[in-house]
């Protein structure tokens, strides 16, 4: 296990006098204006009080040659006029000349620098006046320099105030977060990121983008922009490091994420809550940090969905060394690839933000509990050797890694209880698993399943029936576990001999339903109705040929449970959803997406009832998911796959069922 480190926080308001010189590179706190001149194409720019400018602990503010400023008057009607002034010194006490002059009926108004400068805009306020604001960017990527920040970074602010020597008086518009580096993983850091954890009502905070300034008083506010910071660049142990960020309540605290030149992540989580003002340092003190640190995080963006509500997943690799992390890349991606390839995730992809994140082991595979074998891996994963009803894995620390490492999760787009998680586990015995608890909070385990050379491929019975079968490779176990128990929330729908005696399933009332793809009530609560033909097995325009009562699921009972077709993925893992579990999945999508979705867009985007073929017997052998068994392998969507050994846990050519999945009710 990792250490864990805690990030100590300290305020400190920047106000002290001095003498040194800081980097040329950092730019300038004050500038002094005269106030009087009507029209003025030169103004003169010197440091005075010293309680209102930014310093960083014992370096002076200085301009540097090349500055630019933009200074506003009013005109008669009350709008502005603007132009830009540079400076060609380098000092506390240089000139800022412009091409042309720059007049006032009233005050002087300045910002700092001209470069970050959008536009200038107007609004009203509550009472109904007329105001102007001045959009500035402060960038969500910042180059580091050791003791200093980024040239034109500091956002500044000034109007003229009436003293005895009229002067522009600067004031910071952004806060400094400071830090230092140590250990043997500085060699090896490239970036850190500084994200602002959500406030107490799931609100994202704003760290950099658009910051509105009210022209007349300074008046900060946010429009839009990101929860973070990036710093880029070659960092060392001797020197000190500075992110700007915008003012900012950090209620709950902040994440602190260190990235090295091969793009893994090393984590840091601090729950204190701060407050970020203008002008004040929050200091991070000393960051500790070690070459194999860097274990854990992004490694690899499978699909992208930038907007502001996509549908979050996450895969997680257990018993991967981190020798074997290019294999486990492969194996992921080889897993969402045949997901994404089945309806309807197929034909929603472009919904999906999908992550496959680094976590190494410390030995490969998993622990077998019959025989109080222990593998030391990141997840705690298990089961026994040819029995894997008893798969688990640490729960808590599987949710705790994914809240701290999906971007969806630390950009505060979704939750945890709204982030499908498939665990890849480095493990050759046969199994797969899903738990669920009731607000939607879900993971599935999915081990790579093989066996010895020579072995025929898995083989699944379709509802106990020798006729109807899938053969398949441990892909077909993640469609099952994690396209229809973790995310699609379906229920299985093997047939057992028990008889359910009950009217209604009481996880169908969950927040986040479970099983609707099942009923215990055929007469009062038949919920895919709609899907069925007026004469069953005739084509029909809305409806699905195959689609009817069909008795027995739920995982163990034969009498008193009814599902919609005779077989699909959640009976025997087909690469095919029955039409009711397709409409399910997608409704789940559109929801999470928080877009529409009614049953005339089901119809209307269905690509297999676009495709139903007449004659066929049974649902799975149909539209463009067509199944062909013959010697050399399995052949999926007309596509030959190369055949994968596996072990066998029973001497029958059938593989038995996966267990049913773990339902957990939460207070």
């Amino acid at each position: 296990m990792k250490r864990t480190t805690a990030i100590g926080i300290t305020i400190m308001l920047l106000c002290a006098a001095c003498e040194d010189r800081l980097e040329d590179n950092y730019s300038p706190a004050e500038v002094m204006v005269a106030k009087q001149v009507i029209t003025s194409q030169q103004f003169y720019a010197q440091f005075d009080d010293a309680s209102t400018r930014m310093l960083l602990e014992g370096r002076s503010v200085l301009w540097t040659a090349g500055d630019n400023i933009r200074v506003y008057g009013t005109t008669e009607n009350g709008d502005f006029n603007s132009e830009m002034f540079t400076t060609d010194e380098t000092g506390a006490n240089v000139a800022f000349i412009g091409d042309k002059a720059v007049q006032t009926l009233d005050d002087f108004y300045a910002f700092y620098p001209d470069e970050q400068i959008r536009n200038l805009i107007n609004y009203y306020d509550d009472e109904g006046e007329k105001r102007y604001a001045v959009d500035l960017a402060l960038p969500a990527s910042q180059v580091a320099v050791p003791d200093g920040i980024g040239n034109q970074l500091n956002l500044s602010y000034a109007k003229t105030v009436a003293t005895d020597s009229p002067n522009l008086l600067f004031h910071n518009l952004c806060s400094l977060i400071k830090f230092e580096v140590s250990g043997s993983g500085v060699d090896y850091l490239k970036r850190v990121r500084l994200t602002a954890n959500n406030d107490a009502d799931n609100q994202t905070i704003y760290l950099s983008g658009d910051i509105l300034v009210n022209i007349d008083d300074g008046t900060i506010f946010m429009v839009e922009g990101n929860n973070y910071v990036d710093l880029i660049g070659d960092f060392d142990d001797s020197h000190t490091y500075y992110i700007l960020c915008a003012p900012a309540n950090l209620s709950k605290g902040f994440t602190l994420s260190m990235f090295n030149d091969e793009g893994l992540e090393y984590t840091l989580k601090g729950l204190n809550a701060a407050s970020l003002h203008p002008s004040e340092m929050l200091n991070l003190g000393t960051i500790q940090i070690e070459s194999d640190d860097y274990t854990n995080g992004v490694a690899l963006q499978y699909a992208s969905n930038n907007g502001q509500h996509p549908v979050s997943w996450v895969v997680i690799p257990e018993g991967f060394t981190r020798e074997q992390m290019n294999e486990y890349h492969t194996h992921a991606t080889e897993m969402l690839d045949f997901i994404f390839d089945v309806e309807p995730f197929k034909q929603y992809k472009h919904h999906f933000n999908i992550t496959i994140l680094d976590a190494v082991s410390e030995e490969e595979g998993a622990d077998v509990t019959d025989i109080n074998k222990n593998v030391n891996t990141f997840f705690d994963a298990g089961w026994a050797l040819y029995s894997f009803n008893n798969m688990k894995a640490n729960s808590q620390r599987v949710f705790s890694f994914v809240e701290a490492h999906n971007p969806d999760i630390l950009s505060g787009k979704v939750s945890i209880d709204e982030t499908g998680i498939i665990m890849l586990i480095n493990d050759s015995r046969y199994g797969g698993i899903c738990y669920n608890w009731s607000y939607g909070k879900s993971f599935a385990m999915i081990p790579l399943s093989q066996m010895d050379e020579g072995s025929s491929l898995l083989k699944w019975s379709g509802n106990g029936s020798s006729i109807v079968t899938c053969e398949g490779t441990w892909l077909n176990t993640a469609l099952h576990e994690g396209g229809g128990h973790m995310f699609g929330k379906l229920a299985d729908e093997y047939i057992g001999s028990a008889t359910y005696n009950g009217k209604t399933i009481p996880r169908h009332n969950w927040p986040v339903p479970y099983g609707l793809n099942v009923t215990a009530d055929k007469e009062n609560n038949l919920l895919w109705s709609n899907f069925i033909p007026d004469e069953q097995g005739t084509k029909q325009a809305g409806k699905f040929l195959h689609v009817g009562i069909y008795e027995g699921g739920y995982g163990s009972y034969g009498k008193g449970i009814w599902r919609s077709e005779q077989v699909s993925c959640m009976d025997d893992n087909r690469p095919y959803f029955s039409a009711w579990q397709r409409y399910l999945i997608a409704k789940r999508i559109h929801d999470l997406a928080h877009e529409s979705f009614t049953y005339d867009d089901f119809i209307s985007d269905d690509n297999q009832y676009n495709n139903i073929q007449a004659g066929v017997q049974y649902a799975g052998t149909e539209g463009i998911i067509t199944t062909f068994f013959e010697p050399g392998g399995i052949r999926y969507n007309n596509t030959s796959l190369a055949p994968r050994l596996f072990l066998r846990s029973a001497s029958s050519d059938i593989m038995p069922p996966l267990p049913p999945p773990v339902l957990i009710d939460e207070e």
